[in-house]
């Protein structure tokens, strides 16, 4: 007999979704350089909801921010 295959945990969080002004506040950086670390591969990308609708996960800037090195002595 094989083994039963495991199943993922179901995701028990709502995804919440932020627009570029509120990442931009949140990381301290223009809309403009927001757009620009994104297309350059430094930042997360956003997700297109619909036609014109872009926005980000909250968990993946949250980690994106986490994985920042600190500063010390500014």
């Amino acid at each position: 007999m094989s083994a039963p295959a495991k199943i993922p945990p179901q995701q028990t969080e709502p995804i919440v979704y932020l627009k570029a002004h509120e990442v931009a506040e949140r990381c301290s950086i223009s809309i403009r350089t927001l757009y620009r670390k994104m297309n350059s591969g430094e930042f997360p990308s956003a997700r297109q909801l619909s036609g014109n609708c872009v926005r980000w996960v909250e968990a993946e800037i949250t980690a994106w921010q986490a994985s920042r090195p600190t500063t010390v002595g500014v």
